[in-house]
């Protein structure tokens, strides 16, 4: 074998599994381990979704405008405080009272009779009701406790198979599924929405964009990238330097290297004369 050859089939893979286990870790750890704001409606439909309920009633907000009367029914349940000479500014309750500019925090009741607030979740959670919204999937994984489940398995197979990938341990099985969750993001971001919805296409199966603008273009051909890799990968193996090597050993590594023939057998010294 040509040296060049071989560089390209213990090398190659290496640069693969480099760039597939940098991207899906950090994709992964992102949403597994830090967290994003979410409003309060949002907030109840991620606590229906962990609940496995099926979803929580749409949230009704009233608003008041600073010059309207207060209804009849309204009564405060204690007076406000005196201003002292040491309040001032927005620590004074009388001040915010004064002219157009006041605060409003919203709360708003969850499906257990709780108030609850905007606050922080994990950004899985962001996956979670896209797939919960998304209308190019089967009705299923938009119902109950599925959109949470999914985009935990989404985060988790990103986070473990771009940690293994890395490695190179079971390679093949990891590129397999992080070709798979690639597979289905560009269902839901690109390709669904164009085949099950007939929206405007471009090539009937890509949504229709500004030609050769980068920006339109970016999350769609970096999917289509990873995804590439994703299938060279299973094809090509994880290469020299590896888990997957040093476990299953130097000698099945080589015999599945392309262009290395098996020696023949020898012939024996004497033939059987009966024969």
């Amino acid at each position: 074998m040509r040296f060049r050859d071989s560089l390209a089939i213990n090398i190659s893979p290496i640069m693969l599994r480099l760039v597939l286990g940098v991207t899906f870790l950090w994709a992964g750890y992102g949403k597994v381990f830090t967290t994003a704001e979410f409003s309060p409606e949002q907030i109840v439909l991620i606590d229906s979704m962990v609940a496995g309920d099926g979803g929580a009633d749409e949230p009704s907000l009233e608003v008041i405008e600073p010059d309207a009367e207060q209804p009849e029914e309204f009564t405060p349940e204690a007076p406000l405080p005196e201003p002292d000479d040491a309040t001032t500014g927005d620590d004074d309750p009388s001040a915010m009272l004064e002219g157009d500019s006041f605060r409003v925090i919203a709360v708003q009741e969850g499906a257990d009779g709780e108030a609850v607030a905007s606050g922080e979740r994990k950004k899985v959670y962001r996956l979670a009701m896209m797939i919960q919204s998304s209308e190019v999937l089967p009705e299923f994984a938009s119902n109950g406790a599925w959109p949470k489940r999914l985009a935990w398995l989404a985060a988790l197979t990103e986070l473990l198979g771009g940690a293994f990938v890395l490695l190179g341990f079971l390679t093949r099985i990891n590129a397999i599924g992080l070709g798979f969750t690639m597979c289905t993001a560009l269902w839901m971001t690109a390709i669904g929405p164009v085949v099950m919805q007939d929206a405007p296409s471009f090539l009937w199966i890509l949504p229709a964009r500004e030609d050769f603008a980068i920006g339109a273009w970016q999350g769609w051909l970096w999917q289509f990238a990873l995804l590439g890799a994703s299938v060279s990968l299973l094809l090509a193996g994880p290469g020299a330097l590896s888990a997957d090597r040093f476990l299953l050993g130097r000698k099945a590594s080589k015999n599945a290297q392309p262009g290395v023939k098996p020696k023949p057998k020898p012939k024996p010294a004497f033939e059987d004369d009966d024969e």
